[in-house]
């Protein structure tokens, strides 16, 4: 057995907490993971898992081992794409994942760039607004935008965004444009759950006072397109990132409301795991983006 399959096929247990979903990341049979897996206990002559029906988890030995084995499969990428790059470019799959707005409307010029600078390297452009476990899905660099998660992970600050009102001509037309935060009541507003609670927004005044106004949610959403699209189409007013709001608001018809308020800042973040010898794919892609921004 290459020694380097077994070190592979114990991390992958670890980090997706089955023997099923490690194979399938592996891409081999779960009996030949097993195979692997206890080749590895009689080398070393320990075991390095305890298994019942429902669980597998780590032994005392086992946790020493895998902490151990990171470092070594992180230094073995390095080596392959670092051999690899010098001699003919980045290779293999760079997965991310980002928000759908982002990924729809921001990130596709930029990949198709990267992309041209580095042709023989695949990309897998994961999109969704939801949590995302970048070590069982697979993800090597993860766009985030708002609040961090607790995380093993290191996370770029690419830049801060604040958090504004916006509507479209034709529904102040129609509704009226409120002066004052007590208004908020009598207009349908859009509640996007990426930035806010439900039925309520925490928004700001010039002094840095905190409000919250009653609001008529009638729609929410998870998506900042989705928000302007409803909102570009008289569904109300509807709180977006200030970059991204003025970035559409021609096509979107979208105009400023209450522009003294606002609802603080968000942060944009490019996540990566914490490795010492991170792949030459990712840390090309995180320079290629910090420049970017």
């Amino acid at each position: 057995m290459d020694s380097m399959f077994g070190v592979q096929a114990v991390v992958a247990v670890v980090e997706t907490g089955s023997f099923t979903a490690a194979s399938e990341r592996l891409e081999i049979s779960k009996a030949l993971l097993s195979k692997y897996i206890t080749q590895v206990e009689s080398e070393l002559g320990v075991r390095l898992f305890n298994r019942t029906t429902r669980r597998v988890w780590l032994t005392e030995a086992g946790q020493i081992y895998y902490k151990n084995a990171i470092d070594v499969i992180s230094a073995y990428e390095q080596m392959v794409e670092n051999t690899r790059s010098e001699q003919q470019g980045l290779h293999g799959i760079l997965t991310i994942s980002a928000p759908f707005t982002f990924g729809t409307l921001t990130l596709p010029p930029w990949l198709t760039e990267f992309k041209r600078l580095h042709p023989h390297l695949k990309v897998q452009l994961k999109l969704n607004n939801r949590a995302v476990n970048m070590v069982e899905e697979g993800i090597d660099v993860r766009f985030k935008v708002g609040r961090l998660d607790d995380s093993s992970m290191i996370a770029r600050h690419l830049k801060s965004d604040l958090m504004c009102l916006y509507a479209s001509a034709d529904y102040l037309k129609t509704f009226g444009e409120p002066t004052q935060l007590v208004d908020l009541a009598s207009h349908q507003c859009i509640i996007d759950n990426n930035f806010s609670q439900l039925d309520y927004w925490r928004l700001l005044d010039s002094a840095g006072q905190s409000h919250l106004p009653q609001l008529n949610t009638t729609i929410a959403v998870n998506d900042s397109q989705a928000g302007a699209s409803l909102a570009a189409h008289s569904g109300g007013i509807v709180l977006l990132p200030k970059s991204f709001a003025e970035q559409t608001c021609a096509n979107f018809n979208l105009q400023p409301v209450l522009s003294q308020y606002h609802a603080g800042e968000i942060g944009w973040y490019l996540i990566y795991p914490h490795r010492q010898y991170l792949p030459a794919k990712i840390a090309r892609f995180v320079e290629f983006i910090r420049q970017k921004f």
